[in-house]
């Protein structure tokens, strides 16, 4: 069985997708649960909703009881994170 090529350990926070891989991994309309949303971040639950008191990252809605975050608003949030690491707005 051939060997799997290592990966370099410092090209992405531990469990986050690079940013344009989230970006299209997220379906345009929609909502994700939390669950959903922590593979696209590189940080974690308690920081995903430190960020949304503090208006750092969009806030999510009820949805028939359940909390949610709309795709277009996580999206347009993520290629907005993506523009700025690379020296853009």
């Amino acid at each position: 069985m051939p060997k799997k090529p290592a990966l370099a350990a410092d090209t992405q926070p531990q469990g986050a997708a690079p940013a344009t891989t989230a970006v299209t991994s997220l379906p345009p309309l929609g909502y994700s649960r939390l669950k959903a949303v922590l593979p696209l971040v590189p940080f974690g639950r308690a920081t995903v909703w430190r960020k949304v008191v503090a208006g750092q990252f969009p806030a999510p809605y009820k949805v028939a009881g359940v909390t949610a975050w709309r795709n277009d608003e996580l999206r347009a949030w993520l290629a907005a994170q993506h523009r700025a690491a690379e020296g853009g707005q």
